[in-house]
């Protein structure tokens, strides 16, 4: 039995919650996401991502992930759309990346979520998260802080509250490990989170298995271990200038989007508390361009007559 998270927003503090809505798939003037052709000269710059859902056969388009570059093909915008009723399309988050001059990462992201105001109708439930990056003479991940700003109704009130996350990493050999701690101020109360993640990597920097640790009064706890496998193909993600803000280790539910892989992940396993909570087979399910980018995958789910397609499509820069 294989099971699929749906995709998930891009990033590590990307969690998104999948939309589904019933209508047909179309998207005017661009080139048919389901079966793109197989061309020798697909560039490999991302352009956009369909997600598409298929119940009975009939194929509804939810989700669609806009890239932007600016004149040095760094990632400028990130924007994700969804599709509700008579084919509206609404913007769902956007990330905008910050540059240092010439520097090929970013330094800074914004992070706008959208989906409380779509579902109340109230922009002032606009969510953003602010995070600051710092990488090594590699260009691995050394440190970054993340500031939440989030909002939730009390009423016809709208509160806020405010979490901030910082992850230092270190690295030893094929190892990494993450030590974070996340302070939350809630309408005038904090709390303080410790934990550690350890994660073993192959030789092309993907995350092979991991295990994520609690600390609670000074006394180490497994939480969480995940094992992963690749097929040996470009990830899409690998070669953008966003990619360094994608997880180092897996948060959980690890969705293909929101952890730094160099190559396309096949299977994912993870088990959170002794329960198995992620479960991926795509083997053979992955089709690629003759450059070896994929630009089709299909996951099933463990509802009956129910499948999910995602299609990467590029563009020369």
């Amino acid at each position: 039995m294989k099971s699929f998270k749906k995709l998930t927003g891009l990033g590590l503090l990307l969690s998104l919650a999948f939309i589904s809505c019933q209508k047909d798939f179309i998207i005017e003037e661009e080139p048919d996401p389901i079966d793109p052709p197989v061309t020798t000269n697909a560039s490999n710059y991302l352009d956009k991502i369909y997600e598409i859902d298929s119940i009975a056969g009939v194929k509804d388009t939810t989700r669609k992930f806009v890239y932007e570059y600016d004149s040095r093909k760094r990632v400028s915008t990130l924007t994700a759309y969804i599709y509700g009723n008579n084919n509206n399309e609404s913007i769902f988050e956007k990330y905008v990346y910050y540059y240092n001059a010439n520097d090929t990462l970013p330094f800074k992201k914004f992070h706008v979520d959208y989906e409380d105001v779509g579902e109340q109708n109230n922009i002032l439930l606009r969510d953003s998260t602010t995070t600051f990056y710092e990488y090594d003479i590699q260009g691995k991940n050394l440190y970054d802080s993340s500031v939440w700003l989030k909002h939730h109704l009390n009423g016809s009130s709208v509160e806020s509250y405010t979490t901030i996350r910082v992850n230092r990493y270190q690295y030893a050999g094929n190892a990494v490990y993450n030590n974070f701690t996340t302070v939350t101020d809630d309408l005038g109360w904090n709390y303080i989170l410790v934990g550690r993640d350890s994660t073993l990597r192959d030789a092309n920097g993907n995350v092979l298995s991991s295990k994520r640790y609690d600390i609670n009064n000074g006394a180490n706890s497994l939480r969480r271990t995940a094992t992963y496998t690749y097929d040996n193909k470009s990830s899409p993600f690998a070669l953008l200038s966003n990619f360094r803000t994608l997880a180092v280790t897996p948060p959980g539910q690890t969705d293909y989007n929101e952890m730094q892989e160099y190559n396309n992940r096949i299977t994912s396993y993870e088990i959170t508390d002794d329960v198995t909570t992620y479960d991926i087979d795509l083997t053979g399910e992955f089709q690629y361009h003759a450059n070896g980018y994929p630009y089709r995958v299909v996951a099933d789910d463990d509802t009956p007559g129910y499948y999910a397609i995602y299609v990467f499509t590029y563009k020369s820069l």
